[in-house]
């Protein structure tokens, strides 16, 4: 195609655009693009007064950077201002850009919608110099059921590898959970580095875990240059089961139920820790809710540490309730229902009740009684009144004990600074051993963002500060 040729497209496609989208127009700088591949969109209006979208989010995708610029044109003699704003952001998936708003001259105007297309990049065979190998424990699942998964970077020992990166991993349809890497070796010639994570599916369906990506700095030989070049894996396709009867909970545990003391006084608590342990979704095991008709109870929020065993993941789920009541009561039974992905089987785990007794009760409610005609008390009444001055020392007392209960739930909060977790927090040295310490909390929505921030400091090269107290802070709330 001739140079005149195209220059003629040129200028009919820009008259299209300036006839029918009041000069304003949409471009893209790639409509292919790979896996982990920014896509910026620019739009170019013409105007005296141009107003572009604040835009955050392109299609679901948050924006990495955007900016404007401003420059003045010389149309038939005539200068006319022209202005361009543009939105770097990073899509995963094929998808119509949708149109976007442009305010010229106070009128609103929207851009053309603009398609992109994910292509599938060429991956690593056996032999290559350079291999990125994704592999995951199974590719069948339950809703909830773990799964492990590796990403293994390879390359041959003989190379000159300045420098490594590899993409956040990602998977749409589940949590992901970084765990902590293994060790350099070298292997048949090969240099070897492993990521592991575990995966938790969300909902059921047929997802794909996506091509992920590293980026390699090797040395050129001849120029003595550093010279960059991108590695993918190949996708993994995981199918999900959704569990029976709208049940979340999968795996296989043991449940307990215990207390300090079977036997009390009045207003003292009696200390009750459930304890359920074994592997599945320990996660996602809800705070036990506990009824009771006369009895003040407090409950702290469940504490659970995980593990990963033979390949499997699970932990031990353990939440504390105390106690206080003037008489004598019976905890109730505590169940826990799950699927169990081994027997295929719904099953369920119950503790036994527990029955505790309060001494010091007042035997009998006071009874006051009247005088008679001529004005005379029986002789019981002092003895009642007695009663009655006990019943309310003792009204007196439990109303002390739930103050006192009160307060020291309120201390232990405050001393929740001066825990090892929070030691830890403060005295990380860097980024990446505050993201080690918060990953086993990444289910909680309030520390996402922390989690997220982190791990763009860490695989992304950027400087978000941490604010430390404002974590520290969420953490005793939620404790």
């Amino acid at each position: 195609m001739t140079k005149q040729s195209i220059l003629g497209k040129i200028i009919f496609i820009s008259i299209f655009n300036l006839s029918l989208f009041a000069n304003i127009s949409a471009t893209v700088d790639k409509p292919t693009f790979f896996q982990g591949d920014e896509v910026t969109i620019e739009i170019k209006a013409e105007g005296e007064k141009v107003e572009f979208a604040d835009l955050k989010t392109i299609g679901g995708f948050k924006i990495n950077n955007s900016s404007k610029s401003e420059q003045i044109l010389i149309v038939n003699g005539k200068p006319t201002k022209s202005k361009s704003a543009s939105y770097t952001f990073t899509p995963n998936k094929s998808m119509t850009i949708p149109p976007i708003l442009v305010k010229i001259n106070g009128k609103n105007y929207n851009t053309t919608q603009l398609k992109i297309t994910k292509i599938q990049p060429e991956t690593t065979g056996h032999n290559d110099d350079f291999q990125l190998i994704l592999t995951t424990s199974k590719n069948k699942v339950y809703t909830g059921e773990p799964i492990v998964a590796a990403i293994i970077f390879k390359h041959k020992s003989n190379l000159d590898v300045l420098d490594a990166k590899l993409d956040p991993f990602l998977s749409e349809g589940f949590l992901v959970k970084e765990l902590p890497n293994s060790q350099q070796k070298d292997l048949n010639g090969y240099t070897i580095y492993q990521n592991n994570y575990i995966l938790f599916p969300q909902k059921s369906g047929i997802f794909t875990i996506q091509n992920q990506l590293i980026n390699i700095a090797t040395r050129e030989p001849k120029t003595n240059f550093m010279k960059w070049k991108r590695v993918f894996s190949k996708e993994q396709s995981i199918q999900v089961l959704p569990l029976p009867n709208k049940i979340s909970i999968q795996g296989a545990f043991k449940i307990e139920a215990s207390v300090d003391k079977k036997e009390t006084k009045q207003n003292t608590p009696v200390n009750l820790t459930i304890k359920i342990e074994g592997l599945g979704n320990i996660n996602d095991i809800p705070e036990f809710p506990l009824v009771l008709k006369n009895e003040v109870a407090y409950s702290t929020k469940p504490q659970i540490k995980t593990v990963l065993q033979n390949g499997r993941f699970g932990g031990v789920f353990v939440q504390k309730v105390s106690i206080i009541s003037e008489n004598d009561f019976t905890i109730p039974p505590f169940s826990l229902q799950y699927f169990n992905p081994i027997t295929k089987q719904i099953q369920k785990i119950t503790t036994e009740p527990i029955n505790i007794k309060v001494t010091g009760m007042a035997k009998d409610t006071p009874q006051i009684e009247k005088a008679d005609k001529n004005g005379n008390v029986p002789k019981n009444s002092l003895q009642d009144n007695d009663a009655f001055i006990r019943y309310s020392y003792g009204l007196i007392g439990f109303l002390i004990g739930l103050i006192i209960a009160y307060v020291f739930t309120k201390q232990s909060k405050w001393k929740k600074a001066d825990t090892p977790f929070v030691k830890q927090i403060k005295t990380s040295k860097n980024d990446k051993e505050l993201y080690y310490l918060l990953l086993p909390h990444s289910q909680n929505p309030k520390l996402k963002v922390f989690i997220r921030l982190l791990e763009e400091n860490i695989y992304k090269g950027k400087k978000e500060k941490i604010d430390k107290q404002s974590l520290i802070d969420i953490l005793d709330e939620e404790i």
